[in-house]
């Protein structure tokens, strides 16, 4: 677990660059008669968050100029910044 605060940011970036599942916790609660309140129904949902081009942009200290880019030139843009970003965590891991 990251221990300081710029670690842990680190860690939420590099997340939010490659992608990840997450869950979604949604709780529905009853009032009761004395007032309290009862959980009646709990649903835990996963979610996929895809990859990040901004994320990525961060990580790697680039900001391409993308307003001129076709869609399929952002999805090359896009897997080349993730290979990069894969290839860079290999390295760093590594050594």
């Amino acid at each position: 677990m990251p221990e300081n605060n710029e670690d842990r940011l680190k860690a939420a970036l590099l997340s939010r660059a490659l992608g990840f599942y997450g869950e979604d916790v949604n709780e529905e609660y009853n009032v009761e008669e004395d007032g309290g309140e009862r959980m009646v129904r709990k649903k835990i949902t996963k979610k996929y968050y895809p990859p990040d081009l901004s994320a990525l942009n961060i990580l790697l200290g680039k900001e391409p100029e993308i307003s001129g880019m076709s869609d399929g030139e952002l999805e090359a843009e896009r897997e080349r910044l993730i290979n990069e970003l894969r290839e860079s965590v290999r390295t760093v891991g590594s050594g």
